[in-house]
This record gives structure tokens, sequence and C-alpha cells, in this order.
């Protein structure tokens, strides 16, 4: 997915042989990055970057495509029921505020399970260092790091093998995807 570099050890941090001083400083430094391929989202204003490793295809979905199950919302893609979340909510925030049907998905996934991931814009594909987040970041769940735009706007990179992990591991999403499937199964058998 990306080149890590890990640096740590004793280096100069600041000062420096000063004309009639002499004074040098040293201290020691870990600094943990990472480059990757990501896409840029959107949601109620706040941008993640997504590791175009995980991203399978990106699809606009409709209010009508989406089926509640329960608790938890589905959709489905090529006859396949993929478990839908909100990404901007299941990152803390509030839910993704729309102003029409439509709505931007990016589905991720690992070689064995995908989830949709509802954002509210693709701003395009980047290419960045993601920091290490950091003692008050490293508090929060799914986020791997933070990148830095060009115009200087912070954006937190999103752990997608962690929300891939909590979507396949949590009952609602499972049972959502086996609910979804099997409607869709029975639809199959009812048209034959």
């Amino acid at each position: 997915v990306g080149n890590e570099e890990r640096r740590g050890g004793e280096g100069p941090v600041g000062g420096g042989p000063c004309v009639g001083a002499g004074t040098r400083c040293t201290g020691s430094l870990a600094v943990t990055r990472c480059g990757i391929s990501g896409v840029l989202v959107e949601s109620n204003g706040d941008r993640f970057i997504l590791p175009l490793g995980y991203i399978q295809e990106m699809v606009a979905s409709s209010d009508s495509q989406v089926q509640s199950l329960g608790n938890h919302q589905g959709f489905l893609v090529r006859g396949s029921a993929i478990p839908l979340i909100d990404l901007h909510e299941f990152l803390g925030g509030s839910p993704l505020e729309r102003d029409h049907d439509k709505s931007s998905v990016v589905i991720v996934g690992d070689s064995r399970y995908n989830v949709g991931l509802r954002v509210g814009h693709l701003l395009g594909e980047q290419e960045v260092v993601i920091k290490s987040p950091g003692e008050l970041l490293s508090r929060l769940p799914f986020v791997a790091g933070v990148t830095v735009l060009g115009r200087g706007a912070a954006v937190v990179g999103a752990d997608v093998s962690g929300i891939i992990k909590q979507a396949r591991g949590g009952d609602r999403f499972i049972s959502a995807a086996a609910e979804a499937q099997q409607q869709t199964d029975e639809e199959r058998r009812r048209r034959a």
C-alpha cells in the first residue's frame, strides 16, 4: 500500500555552531510516515483519504437501492449484497447531510469481504504522506494518521483495514449482508 520509513536516533534538532557561542543541541526523534496513493473524499465538510489499495470501485447509489435491514443498511451491486456504512458517522461525526437522492459510495474490501462507505463527494486521487497520528489522535479508532494537503488543510487518513475488520466482525453488518443476499436470492427464484 505504501512505503513506510522510520527514522530515529541522535541528530541535530536545532541550534548549531554560532559565531562566538560554540553550542550544539542534539536530541532523539522518531518519525513514522507512509507514502500512499489514495482517494480524497469529503463528508459534511470534513475530508478523509482512503488508501487506493483497498478500493474495489466507486459507484453512485440512490436511496431506492438502499435497503434498510433493522438497524443497518445494505445495497446490491451486480447481485451481491454489500453492507453500507456512513463514513462520517462511523468515524464519530454526524450522519451525512444530503440534499438529493444520490450519494457516492466507495466500495472497499480485502480478499474476503467488501463494504460500501457512503461519502458526500469524491474529490479525486492524491499521492500523500500519512504521518503517525500522535498521542491525541491515536486514541481515536479507525484513524491511520494525518496528512497535510498543499494549502495546509489537515486530512485524516482512514484506517480502512480496521473499518473492514470491524464490519466483518460486527454481527450487525454480517447479518445485514446475509439478509440482503437472502432477499436477493428469493427475488431471483420468484422471477425464474
